[in-house]
């Protein structure tokens, strides 16, 4: 297979296409019961339903794998406008992750590279948003896809398991406090085509040590007293 020009194209991460060696990092959950967060998404770029619910299945499962439990609400918003319609307010603890998913047309936050597809905003402990722009997922999606169909690789992942993956990415920054990137697994500042392959077959994913650290920090969120949410 010949390489394609390496390019960065996402999640907070640069994903790079190229080819690399594997990156293989699958931890056997813990038997004890998950600790458990809520991940309240707002769907402003109106990803298709099946798209998103392929996303949400996707990241369960990557936190699943590594003992944690993710809980899905889906907010409701008025389309093409980035107020809630009429949610009401509610107690919140800091397991309660706030994920937003912008449409195509949304610039990226200042400081960040054009390429990005996912963010994690503010830096240190205890941040509770990171916001995904579904236009450079789709980008990177076709950019797999067009590989495929020259042949230049054998398989290619959905648009629906990039958009699980990106969001896990951006969410394990917020629940590991951290926005440096790791060396392998799923927290790589850069993704290449050994690691797509891997999100197929379900390889790519927290290191051993992080899932340490995310099952410690879910539940230290969780028992967090709750505030109210415009307090947050």
């Amino acid at each position: 297979m010949k390489a394609i020009s390496r390019q960065g194209l996402s999640a907070g991460l640069a994903v790079a296409i190229g080819f690399a060696g594997f990156a293989r990092s699958v931890t056997a959950a813990p038997k004890e019961p998950r600790p458990a967060f809520m991940i309240h998404l707002r769907n402003y770029a109106e990803v298709p339903s099946s798209t998103l619910a392929e996303g949400e299945r996707t990241a369960t499962e990557i936190f699943r794998r590594g003992g944690i439990e993710a809980r899905w609400r889906e907010i409701v918003v008025r389309p093409r406008n980035s107020g809630v319609s009429g949610a009401p307010e509610e107690l919140m603890t800091l397991a309660d992750i706030q994920v937003n998913i912008f449409p195509d047309a949304t610039p990226n936050p200042g400081g960040t590279a054009d390429n990005v597809a996912g963010v994690a905003p503010g830096a240190g402990p205890d941040r509770t948003l990171a916001d995904v722009f579904y236009g450079k997922v789709r980008a990177l999606f076709w950019k797999i896809s067009s590989a495929y169909l020259k042949g230049d690789i054998d398989w290619r992942v959905s648009e629906g398991q990039l958009l699980g993956y990106v969001i896990a990415h951006e969410v394990g920054h917020l629940l590991l406090n951290q926005q440096v990137h790791s060396s392998r697994g799923i927290m790589r500042g850069e993704w290449v085509f050994a690691d797509f392959r891997d999100m197929m077959s379900g390889m790519l994913q927290f290191t051993p040590l992080e899932v340490q650290r995310l099952r410690a920090e879910v539940l230290r969120r969780g028992a967090h007293e709750p505030i109210r949410a415009a307090e947050k």
